[in-house]
């Protein structure tokens, strides 16, 4: 062992005097980051962080950890997650070597680090892992934080529990919550996460209240950021429950997110900018002449390099020409051309020629180094994303622009991306992704600085046409902000006045029949009345059907508005209606135009109640399905099958679709004996067949080329006359939510028929459309008018079956169920469309084999159960689960095989202001959640398949102005499907997995009603099972070991809730945590649980509330 000690190195005054400075600069850029942050200025805190990071480097203290903490926050934030990995784990060393100086904030340290990454994963979506991270924070805050930084790891984990759907994030939240010593900050944040989880459980009054609680605290802590948040969360709750609470604090947020970004760093954008562009020229010229370098170029350009400067040097021998130069200046023309010409082909809507433009474009900059034009290829493409219904991808492209614009400096590419940003996130669910009102907020900072660069008196509008004002608009107008939205949509208007060159005349047509509208919506018809004139005029010289069909339908919906319900409005609707009919075959073009079918409803819905008001029955049906079938088509996002085409089996399959046609419509009279009419109406309904038959066949034979057709033709709107022919005996109601009223159209042998079942002044129609947003369903079956509406399906059903299709709001009512009692009703089928009927014994059903599959984003914690169960009472393989739940796998599922029913446990997305956006969420190549829109969905052959969806909110429609034909349902059915089981409100998880348990048990044929009859059943074993029968159904599968295991764990924890020991439910509780971890209770647990079950109180029925059961519903026609 050698005697030599260790060396210790003696610093001098100047070594420890730089420690000094350097660690107080640490200090200071760290508090300065801290600020941005707070402030959502997250950019440029990783700029600040970035200037002293190899200064915390060389120190093992908290300033050093939470600039690495502060690191990995900032690059999550940019969607950099492998370099928020790396921060993360950084300043985990960081704590973990601070050990010896301070135990206990070193364990602090460590719990915030290990929350860092759980957030990582989250973002991610990797629920899993998110939870694991989140734990261990838990955990270390427990032993080593208390206050403030447990509280803020137990909302994380509550947070992470919450996208879980698990129901323990209540009890997090509320221990988080009643912890000592929290500050107001922190215990807001709390409150306003917590709404959330009140919103999921369908607790909605209750989450505005906390949410409220929470807008006040982060107030009185000037909390700026985080009270933004919370305005927003309120906004977003209180929209349906208190429209008037919901304005006011999108307005208090509007006027917050503007005040925070208005700041802009002239120095950045202006000097810097312009020094890094030098820089970035000067490394471009470095790199081309760099004989390492690698050529990008094919040998023929550089043929033609050498063969330009040869001609150029002949000419002009006495001036030096560098090679690589002018290589250089070739290849960097040749990409700006190219990317002129992909911007060309993106506005000529040929998307495909336009990405593969750019991608050249793209790794032709990428090799020259020219990093500052990159930002302009990522805008583009994100904008062919978001017109390919992309939005995500689109999402991912625009923040890559932004960033790396922000980063350089340039202003005109920031906010380019950031306008990109905001048109893709109207395609978006809402809340997901940052708030487009923070975008605005950014884009308008950037804006105003821009306008003050080029001139002080500048408005900006030379920089984006008022594009930024139009789309403040629409953010506006949805929460009803009126003062804001009126003067953006003006401001919009009057930059199209002093900039004509700069925006179209279709533009400046759309922001005036906008304003007309707008106008007419608040009824100031005086002030309507200039803009109508104006647009009359304008009229009188157009051509475009785009634009006959805005001024048209604009003028129609004002006298609408006004009173004014006569023949002539009428006409103007019709003539609007037929304009836009002759644009949705094709693309209706970008911007604003696109923005047509989003609004066509209106028009069509207020059509079809002033054709009603005018005593024209069938027309008003009519238009009201026409309605409908516009919004599916837009859906759907293919185009009109063609009548004429080289295609044999498409120009077949046209014909004989108008020969169905014709076979549909009414019969001529005749003075024929009886006899003969029954002779000629059976050879009619033989002819019927056998083109209906054909059809189907064609159809299938399309399946692969051309899967729109079909899709297509069923979406089609029906006629009175095709409804009668369908309904063989049966009766039709169709309910219809107007302005003045809600109607009831019946179709029967009789005829149309109509009734009004309320008017809009009546109080019970507001307290019902209030009780919806709740989620206790008693309440919305005791009200009078739900009582009236199921009273009309009553009496329709007296003779035989009845087909209901209910109409906006009305999707969210249990139509199917008896009035007075609830129970299913007999032979009552819901449709989500009469045009539905077409499917009504288009083929037999056939047997086939059953695909099981679920919780692909894994987060639904006993769809597991619920599909092996499903799996073992069908006879079918094992479940797909997780990640191997693709679109890919399902669509080749269904092609392989012939396929009798499809279970899926998944979530449904429904996008109220993009409905063609909506669809399923199913696991991506990566195996990660992704959305298959219902355009993807439609295109599968679902022909003749039982289609089951079980996950909450999987069949609900969104009930914005006639789009609910978006629904999922709609789209399967129109496919193909043979009858589809799905909720159309939320239902809790264990309910719905103990619900579809019990439809497999009881389900012995796929046979339509018979399928009904076995939902049926199941609603009712559900609702009337008491906690004794549940412990003993559970009890069964106590030793299966696999995931049923786990559903019986939580339903016996259920049924101990239920009868109030708290003990055994809490014990159960945690035997239904350790079987997910594959830890199974011993049999001395299960043996015991008849013994307790045989206590009085096991008499309660966990289950019996309608909100448990009711929800669910069988779709189709049979």
């Amino acid at each position: 062992m050698s005697d030599e000690k260790p060396r210790v190195e003696i610093l001098g005054d100047a070594e420890v005097e730089q420690i000094r400075v350097d660690y107080r600069r640490l200090l200071e850029q760290a508090v300065a980051a801290r600020r941005l942050i707070t402030g959502g200025r997250f950019t440029e805190a990783g700029q600040v962080l970035a200037g002293v990071e190899p200064i915390a480097l060389r120190f093992i203290t908290e300033a050093s950890f939470g600039v690495f903490q502060m690191l990995g926050q900032c690059a999550r934030i940019g969607l950099r997650f492998d370099d928020a990995r790396m921060r993360y784990a950084q300043a985990f060393e960081i704590a973990s070597r601070y050990t010896e100086s301070d135990a206990r904030t070193a364990g602090n340290m460590q719990s915030i680090a290990a929350a860092g990454i759980a957030s990582v994963a989250l973002a991610e979506e990797n629920l899993p892992e998110a939870s694991e991270w989140y734990g261990m924070a838990v955990e270390l805050a427990r032993a080593f934080s208390d206050g403030d930084g447990l509280a803020a790891e137990l909302q994380s984990y509550a947070e992470v529990l919450h996208r879980m759907r698990d129901d323990r994030a209540e009890d997090v939240y509320r221990e988080a919550l009643g912890l000592p010593g929290v500050s107001t900050v922190v215990r807001g944040v709390i409150l306003d996460n917590f709404s959330r989880e009140l919103e999921r459980r369908g607790r909605v009054a209750e989450a505005v209240q906390h949410c409220e609680y929470a807008v006040t605290m982060l107030g009185e802590a000037g909390a700026d950021y985080e009270r933004f948040k919370a305005l927003i969360n309120l906004a977003t709750l209180a929209r349906q429950l208190d429209p008037a609470r919901s304005t006011d604090a999108f307005v208090a947020a509007h006027e917050l997110i503007h005040r925070i970004h208005a700041r802009v760093d002239a120095a950045h954008y202006v000097d810097g900018y312009v020094r890094r562009v030098v820089a970035i020229n000067e490394e471009m010229r470095r790199r081309i002449s760099d004989p390492d370098t690698p050529s990008l170029q094919h040998p023929a350009f550089d043929a033609m390099v050498n063969n330009l400067v040869a001609r150029f040097k002949a000419s002009d021998p006495g001036t030096p020409l560098s090679v690589d130069g002018f290589r250089y200046a070739v290849a960097n023309q040749i990409a700006k051309s190219g990317l002129k010409n992909a911007i060309q082909l993106f506005l000529e809507h040929r998307y495909t020629d336009a990405e593969a433009e750019l991608r050249l474009v793209e790794l032709t900059w990428q090799h020259l180094g020219a990093h500052h034009e990159l930002p302009k290829v990522w805008a583009v493409l994100g904008q062919i994303h978001t017109a390919t219904g992309h939005p995500s991808r689109a999402w991912a492209v625009l923040e890559r622009a932004r960033v790396e614009a922000h980063r350089l400096g340039d202003a005109q590419g920031e906010f380019g991306a950031l306008i990109g940003l905001l048109a893709a996130s109207t395609h978006l669910e809402v809340g997901s992704g940052p708030n487009p009102l923070e975008l605005l907020a950014q884009a308008r900072a950037l804006h105003s600085f821009m306008a003050r660069s080029v001139s002080p008196d500048s408005d900006g509008g030379e920089n984006d046409g008022g594009a930024l004002d139009r789309m403040e608009f629409e953010l506006c107008d949805l929460f009803d902000a009126v003062d804001l939205a009126e003067r953006s949509l003006r401001r919009s208007i009057e930059i199209v006045a002093r900039y004509p060159d700069k925006v179209g005349d279709d533009t400046r047509v759309t922001r005036l029949c906008r304003l007309l509208r707008f106008l007419a919506e608040h009824a100031r018809f005086d002030e309507a009345r200039s803009v109508r004139d104006e647009l009359e005029a304008i009229s009188e010289s157009l051509t475009q059907p785009n634009l006959r069909y805005s001024i048209h339908t604009a003028i129609a919906l004002v006298d609408f508005r006004a009173g004014e319900w006569t023949k002539q409005t009428l006409h103007r609707f019709r003539d609007g209606c037929a304009a836009f009919e002759q644009v949705h075959p094709g693309p209706l073009g970008l911007g604003e135009t696109d923005q047509l079918a989003g609004t066509a409803a209106s028009h069509y819905l207020a059509a079809a109640e002033l054709a009603l008001h005018l005593g024209y029955r069938t027309e008003a049906f009519e238009l009201l399905e026409r309605a409908k079938s516009r919004a599916l088509l837009h859906a759907l996002g293919n185009q009109r099958p063609s009548g004429e085409t080289d295609h044999p089996l498409l120009a077949e399959e046209s014909r004989l679709w108008s020969e169905l046609q014709r076979l549909r419509s009414p019969a001529d009279q005749t003075e024929d004996p009886p006899n003969e009419q029954a002779r000629l109406l059976l050879r009619r309904k033989e002819e019927l067949d056998r083109v209906r038959d054909r059809l189907t066949q064609l159809w299938d034979e399309l399946a692969d080329a051309s899967p729109e057709v079909k899709a297509h033709r069923l979406a089609e709107p029906i006629t009175v006359a095709e409804v009668t022919t369908l309904l063989d005996g049966a009766a039709l109601v169709e309910f219809f939510v107007a302005s003045r009223a809600i109607h009831a159209l019946t179709i029967s042998a009789a005829g149309i028929a109509t009734r009004i079942v309320a008017t809009a002044d009546d109080p019970d129609l507001d307290d019902l459309y209030r009780l919806l947003v709740e989620e206790d369903l008693g309440p919305v079956l005791a009200n009078p008018v739900y009582t009236r509406l199921s009273q009309v399906i009553d009496d329709a059903a007296r003779d035989g079956s009845v087909y209901v299709v209910p109409h906006q709001r009305l999707h969210l009512l249990p139509l199917h169920l008896k009035a007075g009692a609830p129970d299913a009703r007999a032979r009552t089928f819901l449709l989500p469309s009469a045009s539905v009927l077409r499917t009504k014994r288009a083929r037999p059903q056939l047997a086939g084999v059953a695909l099981v599959a679920g919780d692909p984003s894994g987060d639904l914690p006993f769809a597991r159960g619920e599909c092996a169960h499903a799996a073992a009472r069908l006879g079918a393989s094992a479940p797909r689960l997780g990640q191997d739940v693709t679109l890919d796998w399902l669509a080749g599922a269904l092609r392989e095989q012939p396929v009798g029913l499809v279970h899926l446990a998944c979530h449904g997305v429904f996008n109220e202001r993009r409905p063609e956006l909506s669809g399923l969420v199913l696991a991506d190549a990566d195996g990660l959640p992704g959305l298959v829109p219902l355009s993807d969905l439609a295109g599968l052959d679902w022909a003749g398949v039982v289609v089951v969806l079980s996950a909450c909110n999987t069949g609900m429609h969104k009930v914005h102005a006639g789009d609910e034909l978006a629904g999922l349902g709609r789209a399967l059915l129109g496919a193909g499907a043979t009858a589809l089981i799905t909720s159309f409100r939320r239902v809790p998880d264990l309910a719905t997995a103990l619900l579809m348990t019990w439809f497999y048990e009881t389900l012995n044929s796929l046979e339509f009603t018979r399928v009904g009859a076995a939902l049926a059943e199941a609603q009712r074993r559900l609702r009337d099972a008491t906690a004794r029968d549940l412990i003993a159904w559970a009890t069964l599968d106590a030793t299966t070991g696999d995931d049923r295991t786990t559903l019986a764990c939580r339903v016996v924890a259920a049924a101990h809730r239920a009868a109030g020991n708290v003990d055994e439910y809490v014990t159960w509780q945690d035997n239904t945590n350790k079987c997910r971890q594959g830890q199974a209770p011993s049999l001395a647990n299960w043996s015991r649980q008849a013994a307790i079950a045989a206590q009085p109180q096991y008499q309660a029925h966990p289950f019996a509330a309608p909100a448990n059961w009711a929800s669910f519903a069988i779709l189709g026609a049979g």
